[in-house]
């Protein structure tokens, strides 16, 4: 926990302009939370900042022009809230984590052409909670928090904040410095706060930013609650000798199994001696400062005469010192720009193809940085929080991983899954080998499960791990019985490019499902299709989870049957259909009966425990809901879901 929050305000005036000079900002002076005011921001704008998240709220037109954006350390603990958009007033809102209790960090812009009444100001802050801290351009002058006169806009302000007790901080010195000499600096940007001790805030100013506003600084004695670290079994600093060691002197390769229950108490084991191998070896890792990042010396010096210049023409406004603060600005942005220049040369020239470094950083170009705002819950209500979001969802896909009403008589379909299997021959034992072989085609990007075993700690397992998994697999073949650890799924929730944010229906959910399940439904579905005759009963235009049918031969196809029409003269018609969610409305039932009567016992019987008594959990920032079952469908990010 932090004791001091240091939380920053500034007119920009065009945020992208100034992303070098704000990095180099934040860095130096430490920022935690700074609000933005004029982002000049539509919805197609993409600005990341490294270790920071971005909330802003354009204009209602949605041009180029006014807008703000809170901008806030990765590291804090937070969650969006709704924005507040109108022409008169645009704000950006997150909520803090912190202790005893959290607030509400607004940045907020005014423009200065508008008319806002005392109640408009009211109506704006009674969004924002009993505990808030509001600040930026209000473009409303007032001599309470040091503007040199008093505007219509300036008396209603202090109106709503009188009339329910806020609090303002100010510098009580001019923060717009306008170009035009003609123009007299004013005091434009300060902060409003409710709930939030007086004495626990200290205001300053600050001219490192280059704009006709200046920077101005508010620490907040608080402790803010810091986010916790993304689990990980292992890092850059495990000690993969001591992890194999420990295996080796632990495991005990004498499981009796007879039951299935004993079959999950064997996974159950694997699995805990696999992760306190992992943590064993593991040095543990504390939250790193990315204030610490070194800016270089020189840029430093620069910053620091620019910010003498800009003190000495504030303090004459003569023409020449004018001059000279504009001449060290350029070269700032000139020297931060070749900085930047020089560190991306340095990356694009270490990308490779071999590690896919290069199309990790082509995807991440080409995605713009995705967040997800407050959603509907079913009762209307606003679900804000991290958990509230995770439960949210979670209970929207417990709805959806149900079976559809049907006409079908169930009982005719139970009373054939009823009857006893016909005898067949088992299926082929698994060997270590075959094992090993699987595991070192795993690609070591793809994201873990719930029990965080990665594709790197298995390729890492000793000897005597590998035959203990090869008797779990193979009591599982002859046993007919999926555990059930390796049924349980960990779901994230994509939001769908172009759709509401805020309807949970238009996200894409996509199941992480433990390692070690998955390299056996790898081996099942090996097996499956060399023992089962699969394709005799699939018609020939099906090319959906085929090997060897890709997208480019479906369209030869229907090429050649619109070719084909043609030259006979004949009409060609074609249907395109998109059913909604497909996979995630799949009748168990139905499903059991097809693979009854196609499957032989051994392969059926696994199926059929695969299928049942499967879980989810939604993950969101690293908040887990509750988690709910699954009464239809098949579980999608799964190897054996394509097949059935």
């Amino acid at each position: 926990m932090a004791s001091i929050v240091r939380i920053a305000t500034w007119n920009a005036n065009g945020l992208l302009n100034h992303k070098q000079e704000l990095i180099s900002f934040l860095n130096i002076n430490k920022i935690d939370i700074i609000l933005i005011s004029e982002t000049h921001f539509t919805d197609k704008t993409v600005l990341r900042i490294p270790n920071y998240t971005i909330y802003n709220t354009t204009h209602p037109d949605g041009t180029a022009h006014a807008g703000a954006a809170v901008i806030i350390k990765n590291s804090i603990s937070h969650h969006e809230l709704r924005s507040f958009q109108t022409e008169k007033i645009q704000a950006a809102n997150v909520k803090v984590m912190a202790f005893p209790w959290s607030f509400t960090v607004s940045a907020i812009y005014s423009p200065p052409r508008h008319k806002i009444s005392t109640d408009d100001y009211i109506q704006f802050f009674d969004t924002l909670g009993n505990k808030f801290i509001c600040g930026g351009d209000w473009n409303a002058k007032h001599i309470h928090w040091g503007s040199r006169l008093v505007t219509t806009k300036g008396r209603n302000l202090l109106k709503a904040i009188m009339t329910n007790n806020y609090n303002y901080h100010s510098t009580r010195e001019p923060t717009y410095w306008p170009t035009d000499l003609n123009k007299i600096p004013d005091l434009l940007d300060f902060y409003i706060s409710h709930g939030i001790a007086t004495n626990s805030v200290l205001i300053e100013t600050n001219n490192d930013l280059s704009s006709d506003h200046v920077p101005v600084i508010l620490n907040l004695s608080s402790r803010i609650i810091n986010k916790e670290l993304t689990p990980r079994l292992v890092s850059k600093q495990t000690d993969w000798v001591k992890f194999q060691q420990y295996i080796e002197e632990k495991i005990d390769l004498k499981h009796r199994i007879k039951q299935p229950e004993d079959l999950d108490r064997s996974v159950q084991y694997l699995v805990t001696l696999i992760q306190e191998a992992a943590w064993e070896a593991t040095t543990k890792v504390t939250e790193p400062d990315h204030h610490t990042k070194n800016v270089p010396f020189y840029i430093k010096e620069l910053i620091a005469e620019k910010r003498r210049a800009r003190a000495k023409w504030q303090r004459s406004r003569n023409a020449t010192d004018k001059l000279n603060y504009n001449r060290l600005t350029r070269r700032l942005r000139t020297v931060l720009l070749d900085c930047q220049n020089a560190k991306f040369n340095y990356y694009l020239k270490n990308l490779k193809q071999e590690d896919h470094t290069i199309w990790r950083a082509t995807k991440g170009f080409k995605r713009p940085q995705v967040g997800i705002p407050p959603i509907r819950k079913t009762n209307g209500d606003w679900a804000r929080s991290n958990k509230e979001k995770s439960n949210t969802f979670a209970e929207h896909l417990s709805k959806v991983f149900q079976p559809l009403e049907s006409n079908i008589a169930d009982e005719t379909i139970e009373e054939y899954l009823d009857i006893p299997c016909q005898m067949s021959l088992p299926i082929k034992p698994i060997s270590p080998a075959e094992i090993r072989s699987e595991i070192k085609k795993l690609n070591d990007n793809k994201a873990p499960g719930y029990d965080l075993i990665t594709e790197q700690v298995l390729k890492m397992l000793p000897v005597k791990a590998i035959v203990l998994l090869a008797t779990i697999y193979n009591r599982m073949l002859s046993m007919s019985y999926y555990p059930i650890l390796w049924k349980y799924a960990q779901i994230i929730m994509i939001p769908k490019p172009g759709k509401a944010p805020e309807n949970v229906t238009l996200y894409r959910p996509i199941s992480l499902l433990p390692l070690l399940g998955k390299i056996f439904e790898k081996l099942l579905f090996k097996r499956l299709m060399n023992n089962t005759d699969i394709s005799s009963q699939l018609p020939l235009h099906q090319f959906g989870f085929r090997e060897g049918h890709s997208t480019t031969q479906q369209v030869h196809r229907i090429v050649n049957e619109i070719s084909r029409s043609l030259e006979e003269k004949r009409y060609c018609t074609a249907v395109f259909l998109d059913v909604a969610q497909a996979f995630d409305k799949v009748w168990h039932t139905g499903l059991l009966h097809k693979l009854k009567r196609s499957l032989p016992s051994y392969y059926y019987l696994l199926l059929k425990s695969y299928l049942s008594d499967r879980f989810f959990t939604v993950k969101y920032n690293n908040e887990h809901s509750n988690y709910h079952p699954i009464k239809s469908g098949v579980p999608q990010g799964s190897v054996l879901w394509s097949s059935t």
